[in-house]
């Protein structure tokens, strides 16, 4: 392999392993192997909840679940559900997870994704919204919203996405800080 290919690949593989931007983030089934990159050419359905890539075939439904241990504490567990249908122009994707258990330290995470695919370029829209249980009933739960905006391009073997998620900036409670 040529030396300028290997520094192509290798400042590729910088940015895209910067810091995750997730609104609230949702855990992917390919995240901990990919240093929770992306992969827009053959998207999983919880890859699509987090940015509209296009990359689903018309009338084609995809599903993903799965569980992630951290920690090695079972209380802590994250367990998804990503389902993702695209019909004509339109995906929809949608995604709910949970870190943690009922009783103790809870949080449920939803996001609906829906984005328009128009020739080689894909524009969508996020709804995140997320729910903090503290294991007691003396706390009531905790819960904020957010928007996300994303545009992808594909053309042949070039893909490329840009999201911004988190754009209203949330607050748990009003005298919270905001979820940045």
């Amino acid at each position: 392999m040529k030396i300028r290919q290997v520094t192509y690949l290798l400042l590729v593989s910088l940015f895209m392993i910067g810091p995750e931007s997730a609104a609230f983030d949702f855990i992917t089934s390919r995240g901990t192997g990919f240093a929770q990159t992306m992969m827009l050419s053959k998207s999983t359905a919880s890859e699509l909840v987090t940015v509209p890539s296009g990359g689903i075939s018309d009338g084609e439904i995809k599903l993903d679940l799965g569980i992630n241990r951290q920690f090695e504490i079972k209380e802590l567990d994250e367990a998804f559900v990503a389902a993702a249908y695209r019909r004509d122009d339109l995906t929809y994707s949608l995604g709910l997870s949970q870190f943690g258990r009922g009783g103790m330290y809870t949080e449920r995470t939803a996001r609906l994704t829906v984005s328009y695919r128009y020739d080689s370029l894909t524009f969508g829209g996020s709804l995140s919204v997320m729910q903090v249980e503290v294991g007691s009933d003396r706390y009531e739960n905790l819960s904020a919203a957010t928007l996300g905006l994303g545009v992808s391009y594909r053309r042949d073997k070039f893909f490329g996405a840009l999201t911004l998620d988190n754009i209203t900036s949330p607050r748990l409670e009003d005298g919270s800080e905001a979820i940045e």
